[in-house]
């Protein structure tokens, strides 16, 4: 697997996607009784209960199993793995293939109400990073999407923006790196990237924070990191997605307002727009999806 992973994928996936193999790899596999079974003596049942094993008690913390998801993502690993064993002829087929997972369980969505986004906004006001939520609030943009923004992805005489990249932590798990921290990186599928249209009032509250910034920067002038980014900390440094949930969750707490997650305002500008009968095409190429089902079939919540 170890071979697999740097020959034959590291090339071929973004970075925080190979370091995410990894993750999974040192944390579930590389220890595990599987392991240590050869290559030709690896049987469906062996993978199994491995599966199985995962799913009860395979948490690191050793607090029961994972979840479905993760156990999906075990068998996805291995699966090509073993799939790359047999093009290179260390195995005549891939047992892998005929192993079954219990379903992965989907949570429920609940986007804010209209009357939670006027509280929310209300709340929002004055705050460092009130911008960042009017934009969110008017785009839906990926936390990434709007963590990795810059300025000069705005077109200010047309009133548009470029979703351009996205900014992603990742956690070097391979041999060869070490340490977490911060890359700019491409957008998450190829229709992710695309323009957006600002409304008046999102582009006037844009400018106040550009203002903003800029007296921060005289006042952290010596130490000011200038990466030209739209979001950022207060000495010009990436905005941490964790910070930013800590930000969305502080604001959320003093506006009276239940839990939400960050994405959760993703879902609640696709449900509005759906809610105000706005074309379903249009609300895929705003949010960025690569196929409409995904929009109508996981972002419609449709109000009473």
């Amino acid at each position: 697997m170890e071979k697999w992973l740097r020959e034959f994928k590291k090339p071929t996936v973004k970075e925080t996607t190979y370091q995410g193999y990894w993750m999974v790899f040192n944390s579930h596999v590389k220890e595990a009784e599987i392991a240590k079974v050869l290559l030709n003596d690896l049987t469906v049942e062996s993978l199994q209960k491995f599966y199985k094993d995962l799913s009860e008690e395979g948490r690191c913390d050793g607090k029961g199993g994972l979840s479905p998801r993760m156990v999906h993502y075990v068998k996805i690993l291995i699966n090509g793995a073993l799939e790359q064993a047999v093009r290179n002829r260390i195995l005549e087929r891939n047992v892998n293939q005929y192993t079954v997972l219990p379903g992965k369980s989907v949570k429920e969505i609940l986007p804010m109400t209209e009357k939670e986004v006027a509280i929310f906004l209300e709340c929002c006001h004055g705050e460092r990073l009130e911008a960042l939520y009017v934009l969110e609030l008017f785009t839906g943009l990926r936390k990434g999407e709007i963590s990795g923004l810059q300025w000069s992805d705005i077109d200010w005489d047309s009133g548009k923006l470029m979703i351009a990249r996205s900014l992603e932590p990742i956690s070097y798990n391979d041999a060869e790196s070490a340490g977490p921290k911060l890359i700019l990186t491409t957008p998450k599928t190829k229709s992710s990237k695309r323009w957006v249209a600002l409304a008046p009032y999102v582009i006037q509250k844009l400018r106040e924070h550009k203002e903003r910034q800029y007296y921060e920067k005289l006042a952290f002038k010596d130490i000011y990191e200038d990466k030209g980014m739209i979001f950022c900390r207060e000495d010009g440094g990436f905005l941490h997605p964790r910070y930013l949930t800590d930000d969305f969750h502080r604001i959320l707490k003093k506006a009276g307002l239940p839990r939400y997650r960050f994405h959760d305002l993703r879902h609640t500008v696709a449900s509005m727009l759906l809610n105000a009968n706005e074309n379903p095409k249009a609300i895929q190429e705003l949010l960025g999806h690569s196929s409409i089902s995904t929009t109508l079939d996981i972002y419609a919540h449709l109000s009473d």
